[in-house]
C-alpha cells in the first residue's frame, strides 16, 4: 500500500473515531440531560397527583365518611377528572381500587414499593411506544395504598432517533469533505517522496545527473537535501570509476601501441638484415634504426618498472638542504641541456625540506628534461624555490611551444602525449609526468601546470619545510 494512502486512511479512521466519540457523547449527555428533566416532571406531576388524592380523601374522612372503597373510587375519579392523568390506586399487589389505566398496560410487579418513603420509576416499552412508570405509596387509616402513575414518553425517544439521525448525515458530510481535503493533503504532502521515487528509479537506470527540487524545510525537505548529497557522492564515485576505466583502457591501447611500433621496425630492420646482402651505408642505417628502437623500448620498460616499484614500495622522507639539492640536480642535466643549447637557472632560497631524496631528483630532472624538449635552441629554464604560505614552492618554467588548455587535465596520464611524434623522436613514451605525479603524491603534494600554446610552461608543487628547532638540531 502506498505511503499516501496510509496516510490518508490512518488520519480518516482517527477522524471518523474522533467524531463518532464526540457525537455519541454529546447526544448522550443531552439525552440524559432531557430524560432528567421529564423525569422530575413527571415525579413533581405525581406527587401532586398524590397529595391532591390525599387531600379529596381526608376530605371526605372529614366530611364523616369511611374510607370505604366506593369513597376512594369517588375520590379518585374526582382526582382524574380534574388532572386527566393515567394513574391507578390499589391496596394490594393484585387488586386495583381504582385505576383509569388501559388493560394493555400490566404493572411491573418490581414498582410496587414496600415503605411510603420509597419511590420507584421505570421506562418501558410496550409496542412502538414508550411510557414512564411512576410509583410510591401514601398511608390512611392505618392501610398503605399504592400510587401508580404513567406518562407516554415516546416524545423523549423520538427526539433522540431524530438527534441521531441529524447527527449521522452532518457526520457523513463531514467525513466527505474532510476526505476530499485530506486526500489532497496527503498528495501535497508526500509528492516530495514520489519525486524521490522517481529520482532514485531514474539514478539506477543510469540517469545520474537528475536531482530532486527542494521545495520545503521539513523533514522531508532535509531527506531530499540528503538524497541530492547521495547523488551527488555516486555520481562523482561513478564519473571517477569511468574516467580510471578510460585511462586503462587508454594504457592498454597506448602500451600496445608503444611497443607495436618499435617492435615493427626493429622486426622489419632485422628481416631485411637477415635475409638480403645489403650494403655497408644500408646495414649501419638498419642496425642504427634497431638500436634507437631498442633504446625506446628500454626506457619503456624502466619507466614502467619505477610506476610499479612506486605503487608497491614505501619510502621514507628525510631532511634536506635546498641549494646543494638542486645543484646536484642541475648537474645531473646539464649534459642534456648543453646539447640543447639551453640554459638552466637557480633562484633557489635556502631551506631544509622533507624530501625522498632519489626520487625528489629524479621529479626534477623528469619536469627539466620536459622543459627541455619543449624548448627551442638558445632558450632557458628557470627554477624557483621559496617559502609561501608556510610551505616551500617549487616552480619550473620554461619558455617553449607550451601546452593547448584542452590537453592540461590529462598530461599526466600514463602514454599521454601532446605531439606524439615530436616525443617519439625524442625516445618519449608519455611516462615521464605520469612518474612525476606518483612521486609528488609520495611527497603529499599534487602538480599544478600553468601553459598556453606558445608562451611556455609553468610547473608549481609545494613541499614540507622543516621548523628552525629541527634544523638546529640536524646542525
Amino acid at each position: 500500500m502506498r505511503f499516501s494512502a496510509k496516510l490518508f486512511l490512518s488520519s480518516m479512521f482517527l477522524f471518523t473515531l474522533a467524531f463518532s466519540i464526540c457525537g455519541t457523547l454529546l447526544i448522550s449527555q443531552h439525552f440524559q440531560s432531557t430524560v432528567e428533566r421529564e423525569l422530575d416532571r413527571e415525579i413533581a406531576e405525581h406527587q401532586s397527583l398524590k397529595f391532591l388524592l390525599q387531600s379529596q380523601l381526608i376530605t371526605s374522612k372529614l366530611e364523616g365518611k369511611n374510607l370505604t372503597s366506593e369513597v376512594l373510587t369517588s375520590g379518585c375519579e374526582k382526582v382524574s377528572q380534574s388532572s386527566g392523568r393515567l394513574f391507578s390506586v390499589m391496596q394490594d399487589e393484585s387488586v386495583p381500587i381504582f385505576s383509569n389505566i388501559p388493560s394493555s398496560h400490566s404493572i411491573p410487579p418490581s414498582l410496587f414499593v414496600r415503605s411510603t418513603t420509597e419511590r420507584k420509576h421505570a421506562f418501558l416499552q410496550e409496542g412502538e411506544e414508550k411510557y414512564c412508570w411512576i410509583s410510591s405509596a401514601f398511608a390512611l387509616e392505618d392501610q398503605t395504598y399504592y400510587f401508580l402513575s404513567l406518562q407516554n414518553s415516546t416524545e423523549i425517544f423520538d427526539d433522540l432517533d431524530r438527534q441521531i439521525r441529524t447527527y449521522t448525515f452532518a457526520e457523513c458530510f463531514a467525513i466527505l469533505c474532510c476526505a476530499g481535503l485530506l486526500l489532497i493533503l496527503s498528495r501535497l504532502l508526500t509528492r516530495p517522496i514520489h519525486q524521490l521515487a522517481i529520482a532514485s528509479r531514474q539514478i539506477a537506470d543510469g540517469a545520474y545527473s537528475d536531482r530532486v527540487i527542494v521545495k520545503s524545510r521539513d523533514e522531508i525537505g532535509e531527506l531530499a537535501e540528503n538524497f541530492n548529497s547521495m547523488a551527488d557522492a555516486v555520481q562523482e564515485k561513478i564519473q571517477a570509476l569511468e574516467l580510471a576505466a578510460q585511462q586503462k583502457e587508454d594504457f592498454v591501447a597506448n602500451f600496445a601501441h608503444e611497443l607495436k611500433t618499435p617492435l615493427t621496425s626493429i622486426i622489419g630492420y632485422a628481416d631485411l638484415l637477415r635475409s638480403r646482402d645489403c650494403d655497408e651505408d644500408t646495414r649501419f642505417q638498419a642496425l642504427s634504426y634497431i638500436f634507437s628502437e631498442g633504446k625506446r623500448l628500454e626506457s619503456l620498460s624502466l619507466k614502467l618498472l619505477d610506476l610499479i616499484v612506486m605503487n608497491n614500495q614505501s619510502f621514507s622522507m628525510s631532511p634536506a638542504y635546498t641549494i646543494p639539492l638542486f645543484e646536484e640536480i642541475a648537474g645531473a642535466v646539464y649534459p642534456a641541456l648543453a646539447q640543447a643549447k639551453i640554459m638552466l637557472e637557480l633562484h633557489i632560497a635556502p631551506q631544509l625540506i622533507l624530501v625522498e631524496k632519489d626520487l625528489f631528483k629524479t621529479l626534477m630532472i623528469n619536469l627539466i628534461d620536459n622543459a627541455r624538449k619543449a624548448s627551442p635552441p638558445g632558450s632557458r629554464i628557470e627554477i624557483f624555490g621559496g617559502e609561501k604560505e608556510g610551505q616551500y614552492e617549487i616552480c619550473v618554467q620554461d619558455h617553449g611551444i607550451g601546452i593547448p588548455k584542452e590537453d592540461l587535465q590529462r598530461i599526466t596520464e600514463a602514454f599521454y602525449m601532446v605531439d606524439k611524434s615530436r616525443s617519439r623522436k625524442q625516445h618519449g613514451a608519455g611516462l615521464g609526468l605520469a612518474i612525476c605525479e606518483r612521486i609528488a603524491q609520495l611527497h603529499q603534494t599534487v602538480l599544478r601546470f600553468e601553459s598556453a600554446p606558445g608562451e611556455g610552461t609553468r610547473v608549481f608543487l609545494s613541499l614540507v619545510p622543516v621548523a628552525k628547532e629541527e634544523k638546529n638540531e640536524e646542525v
